[in-house]
């Protein structure tokens, strides 16, 4: 996939590209909150895609990004079976796959995990326990700021703007 700068953007693909960050940011949120990504967040993800990719702009060869985004999805899986994403994560790594395109696929990767690392850190370090006693999050309650688990929905959206800016 070809996209134009950011700034060349048309209107209408401008306003595509703002909708996608926006469920970025919702599945975010959900995932701080409560470790869970709704469906219909991914899914709607998913059919934006068809708006941002009909843009005069955009230069998209669809058979090798549906063979991509079947391919994470069959990987995926596998990484569900295995417990080690939840499937929530996974749903949104498929859904952002077409959005990142062939070309930003491993800078994709390479921003997702590296997002992933940091979050992990920060998950086992005493800052983690600071900002929940500073927002009045009482340890055990939930959310990300008390919870041993990663949400990684953050470095998804994370990586996923990082490929979609640069690539």
């Amino acid at each position: 996939m070809t996209a134009p700068s950011l700034f060349a953007l048309s209107p209408m693909a401008l306003m595509v590209l703002v909708c996608f960050i926006g469920l970025l940011a919702m599945a975010v949120v959900h995932d701080l909150r409560s470790y869970r990504i709704p469906n219909d967040i991914p899914l709607a993800i998913l059919a934006l895609f068809p708006a941002w990719a009909v843009q005069p702009e955009m230069t998209i060869a669809i058979l090798p990004l549906a063979l991509l985004t079947l391919g994470v999805l069959v990987v995926g899986l596998a990484l569900f079976a295995g417990r080690f994403l939840g499937g929530g994560d996974i749903k949104l790594i498929v859904a952002v796959t077409p959005w990142v395109g062939l070309d930003g696929f491993p800078l994709f990767l390479i921003a997702m995990a590296l997002a992933g690392a940091a979050l992990a850190v920060f998950q086992n370090s005493g800052l983690r326990l600071g900002l929940a006693m500073a927002f009045g999050v009482a340890p055990g309650t939930g959310g990300a700021l008390t919870g041993v688990q990663v949400p990684y929905a953050v470095a998804i959206a994370a990586g996923a703007l990082a490929a979609v800016w640069v690539a």
